[in-house]
């Protein structure tokens, strides 16, 4: 979020890594390039997206409640910077945003309502400056190209831009050159290829270094790391659940943490 340049930038956050909140950060980042003011955040059904709204929780006159915002808990937002207001399009309850939803800062909509508000002309063309489009693997059908060809202002084609915001992105593997594991308390190394095929062709001693603490130590730490990261930045009593293959390698796993993390 500095205002270092980028060509590009690639984000992989799996299940509970805070999507929401990324999605939620974009009309930020990407405010200087937007020609509309207000942000679409497009799900392809109900579920999602009201999955998105409940992230943001508000009392029942629809104030926010700030210390349940990520934007606020993280100062990612500093006090005092007025929310967004949101709005959640939703079918069975159109008529009471229908005539606010023109002076919201974010709208959450699903696939199949916004389709019906674009066809009919409902919604403001030259309002939206960015799409935001959960699950993007579905954005390749037609229904979803017809909303997109709809909004001609919104940074959903960031790349005809001049100069775009977002450019090529480049692939590079993340591999390892070879794979150190503990068989009967020695340290042995393999090469890539090597150890592959030997996981594939034994599940027998695959099984066994995957509870050797030389696989399970570095998991750990790394875990470790995360925990107290979440507890620094968010003054929160955070903990971590760990699971292990069975009763034995969840007995030696507690004894590691015992061991090396000590608090």
């Amino acid at each position: 979020m500095d205002s270092s340049y980028r060509s590009a930038a690639l984000i992989l956050a799996g299940v509970g890594c805070g999507k929401t909140l990324i999605q939620a950060l974009v009309p930020y980042i990407l405010a200087p390039m937007m020609q509309g003011q207000q942000a679409l955040f497009l799900s392809d059904n109900c579920t999602l997206r009201s999955r998105f709204v409940n992230d943001f929780s508000c009392d029942r006159s629809g104030r926010p409640i700030y210390e349940e915002w990520l934007l606020y808990s993280l100062k990612i937002l500093p006090p005092g910077v007025p929310p967004p207001q949101i709005v959640e399009l939703d079918a069975s309850d159109f008529n009471s945003y229908a005539y606010t939803m023109h002076t919201a800062d974010m709208l959450v909509g699903n696939r199949q309502f916004l389709l019906n508000l674009v066809q009919r002309g409902d919604i403001e063309k030259s309002a939206i400056g960015v799409i935001v489009c959960d699950e993007a693997h579905f954005s390749a059908a037609a229904s979803y190209r017809t909303i997109f060809n709809y909004f001609d202002t919104a940074i959903q084609s960031a790349w005809k831009l001049n100069p775009p915001p977002i450019k090529r992105l480049m692939y590079k593997e993340a591999t390892s050159s070879s794979f150190l594991v503990e068989e009967n308390g020695t340290e042995v190394e393999y090469e890539a290829e090597e150890f592959i095929l030997k996981a594939q062709t034994d599940r027998q001693w695959f099984r066994q270094i995957l509870l050797a603490d030389s696989f399970s130590l570095p998991v750990l730490e790394m875990a470790v790391q995360i925990l107290l990261s979440k507890r620094h930045s968010t003054e929160q009593p955070h903990a971590m659940l760990v699971r292990g293959l069975n009763i034995p390698h969840t007995h030696r796993v507690a004894g590691l943490l015992e061991e090396n993390f000590p608090v």
